[in-house]
């Protein structure tokens, strides 16, 4: 696909947690090479697999995350890998890697060395914890950036954490890569402006996935993790007729529909419902308690165990209450707003029918984002 938004720019990926950087790049348009060593990306090995059986081109996750991207082997640990990997910075516009500078320092390819073969080159390198500083030189996947980020804190069971999956810590990152680069090389001047940007995973789960930080700034507030607790009346998840709805109706500044909620309870004629109009019910520090909150899951109970959770969706945004279902994953498949948005897109996998696989998280009016192609297959170096 040459006509995308970002047809223009040459990606150049080295890294396995910038997949989906890259991917972003090659589902609107840009040329992006995946380096691979002769064994190829070890995501190549990331479950689950086509038909449930392993193999370096049945990895459906590396399916979605190179779609369209070309593959050059390049074996780094070898003088001739070394200058083909040269040869390909020279016609980059960027490089996403996940390694310290370090490493490639000691291959003599550093972006300082590199840069003066081109010099517009942006370099952007996610690691867990950034290129300096005292855990600069420490592992930490998905897991470890969750904890050492405060997400772990703040979700889960009151009394243990549980961090959710679909490694949302390197996908966030993932992100920020592509975001940060994309401003980096619309920045830069015709014949220079390279950049080396440093993403830490850490940072980005600190700052770029919740908000606890801002909370103990700005109002002295250490936030902790409610687990299965009601936050209050009004806010959590709830049982309707045909599974759970997510609720979120609180005052203004906090939440949004506590009063059209309960305006709608009275219409329906919901026994119980009217006292929750009055001012007593008006402030959070009250909803707070236990038996205000025991009292709104009974009464709202009553309510949804007779709707189903897409109805009580449908009429609440006509009521501007946020309340959504709480979707499995064959739900989201047939999620009425995202077909009406075309959100997903056909990804093939060699099999007899595509699969459908999540769209690009934007969608642009003139060139909108499309699944280019499939990705490449395994062929090793040469002997």
């Amino acid at each position: 696909m040459t006509h995308g938004a970002l047809g223009h720019l040459r990606i150049l990926e080295t890294g396995t947690v910038t997949a989906y950087a890259g991917k972003l790049f090659a589902d609107h348009g840009a040329q992006v090479t995946l380096a691979e060593p002769p064994s190829g990306s070890p995501l190549r090995n990331h479950p689950p697999f086509k038909d449930g059986i392993p193999g370096p081109d049945n990895s459906l996750h590396f399916h979605y995350m190179s779609a369209g991207k070309r593959s050059l082997c390049l074996d780094l640990e070898t003088a001739e890998g070394r200058q083909a990997f040269r040869r390909a910075v020279m016609d980059a516009d960027i490089v996403l890697d996940d390694r310290l500078q370090d490493w490639w320092r000691a291959r003599d390819l550093s972006f300082e060395t590199l840069i003066a073969l081109n010099p517009r080159l942006i370099w952007c390198a996610v690691t867990p914890f950034g290129q300096w500083g005292p855990y600069a030189a420490y592992q930490g996947g998905d897991l470890v950036s969750m904890a050492m980020g405060g997400m772990a804190w703040l979700s889960g069971y009151q009394e243990r954490p549980i961090v959710s999956g679909g490694e949302i810590a390197l996908r966030s990152a993932s992100l920020y890569a592509a975001v940060c680069s994309i401003v980096a090389a619309f920045g830069r001047s015709n014949a220079e402006g390279g950049r080396l940007i440093d993403v830490s995973v850490q940072e980005v789960v600190a700052l770029g996935t919740e908000t606890a930080p801002q909370f103990y700034d700005l109002q002295n507030v250490v936030r902790r993790r409610n687990g299965e607790a009601q936050k209050q009346a009004g806010i959590g998840v709830y049982p309707c007729k045909d599974g759970y709805v997510m609720l979120y109706a609180a005052e203004a500044g906090v939440g949004t529909g506590w009063t059209r909620l309960i305006e709608w309870l009275v219409e329906s004629g919901v026994e119980g419902a009217e006292p929750l109009l009055s001012d007593e019910w008006a402030t959070n520090k009250f909803k707070q308690t236990t038996v205000a909150k025991e009292a709104f899951e009974r009464i709202f109970g009553l309510f949804a165990s007779t709707r189903a959770k897409q109805d009580l969706f449908v009429e609440g945004q006509k009521r501007r209450i946020a309340i959504t279902p709480v979707n499995g994953p064959a739900e989201v498949l047939q999620d009425p707003h995202l077909l009406a948005t075309d959100y997903f897109r056909e990804l093939d996998i060699g099999a007899s029918e595509p699969l459908p696989s999540p769209g690009s998280p934007f969608s642009l009016s003139i060139t909108p984002g499309l699944v280019a192609g499939r990705a490449p297959r395994h062929g090793g170096c040469p002997q």
